[in-house]
């Protein structure tokens, strides 16, 4: 999104902080400007945090500022594996505590994971159960934790579902699968174990 004074902070940048700050981190650089193709940030740590002390500033209703408004807080992750996405998840709810919990007479906000997917996965038919395994340990986590109010599966086939590095760890594939539905619109076995 570009503001009127031509800053530029993009939620795609999100989260994607090497340092896992639940989009809480130092932000100080994200509102350089201009971000073009050549010259940018590939992600800004604090971004969220940023919004929060922005928004916290405006008033959306009677004695109500624009932070207060926002019911959910929303991410994305993509693991390897159901431990470091429920890590991620974690994280999330520690950093964000405060405003999950409703402190300071707040209205309590709660976490939906907006996009999730086990990353590594290149054929939706599952032949070794590791995507299976992974949403089975991840959904339970998310049905247990009192803060997390929903999720939504990533779903790409591996023509459209481009890798990309996480952590250190390079993919081993160009392309990714996490497809729900195939093309003719039947559920493949992933799709059908969700």
């Amino acid at each position: 999104a570009k503001s009127p004074d031509g800053l530029v902070v993009s939620p795609a940048m999100a989260d994607a902080d090497p340092a896992g700050t639940a989009s809480a981190g130092d932000y100080s650089q994200c509102n350089i400007s201009p971000q073009t193709n050549e010259n940018h940030l590939p992600y800004c740590g604090g971004w969220l945090k940023c919004f929060k002390e922005s928004v916290s500033r405006f008033q959306c209703g009677e004695n109500t500022n624009c932070w207060e408004v926002i019911d959910v807080l929303q991410f994305h992750a993509y693991e390897y594996t159901s431990e470091n996405l429920i890590k991620k998840v974690k994280t999330w709810e520690t950093t964000w505590a405060e405003d999950l919990s409703g402190a300071n007479g707040a209205k309590p906000k709660s976490l939906w994971l907006t996009e999730f997917a086990r990353a590594g996965a290149t054929d939706s038919s599952d032949p070794d159960g590791k995507t299976a395994a992974f949403m089975d340990q991840s959904i339970a986590y998310m049905k247990a934790s009192s803060v997390v109010s929903g999720w939504s599966w990533f779903s790409q086939d591996t023509t459209t579902f481009a890798s990309f590095t996480i952590g250190d760890l390079p993919p081993a594939s160009p392309f990714w699968a996490s497809d729900l539905i195939n093309a003719n619109g039947d559920a493949t076995v992933i799709g059908e174990h969700y």
